[in-house]
């Protein structure tokens, strides 16, 4: 494991309108930290993790599972829990969290968790709000 990813989850608590002010970069990072993955933050070739990927793809983030020593422990894998039902779908089934639109005729979705209610033109960025919103959800 190289000293360019970060398995420390940060002490935010995440609020609306913090996360309104987060890109979906952001809060990928944020989700995987809370997670307890490894997140790669710097560009690294090896790794395919280039500046030009990350144009391509900015909102993908590269992580890895962690041992209970903060080891790598899995391969690297991308993923995008803010665009992504494969990647957001678990958490939300995991916690528990619902998710439903709130008008046939509105793009806003809502997604909540007893007290914790967040809204979003993207169901899976509502999932990753609400998530980050929870406490001791990982």
């Amino acid at each position: 494991m190289s000293n360019n990813n970060t398995g420390v989850r940060p002490m935010i608590e995440y609020t609306q309108g913090i996360l309104s002010e987060m890109s979906d970069f952001e809060v990928n990072k944020a989700v995987a930290l809370k997670l307890g993955l490894l997140v790669q933050v710097e560009f690294t070739e090896n790794l395919g993790f280039t500046e030009k990927y990350h144009e391509q793809y900015p909102n993908t983030v590269w992580v890895a599972q962690a041992d209970g020593h903060g080891k790598q422990s899995a391969a690297w894998d991308q993923v995008c829990y803010t665009r992504d039902w494969a990647d957001a779908g678990p958490i939300a089934e995991k916690h528990r969290i619902d998710v439903v639109a709130l008008k046939a005729s509105s793009p806003i979705w809502m997604a909540s968790k007893l007290n914790v209610f967040t809204k979003n033109k993207s169901p899976t960025r509502a999932i990753c709000e609400c998530f980050l919103m929870m406490e001791n959800a990982a």
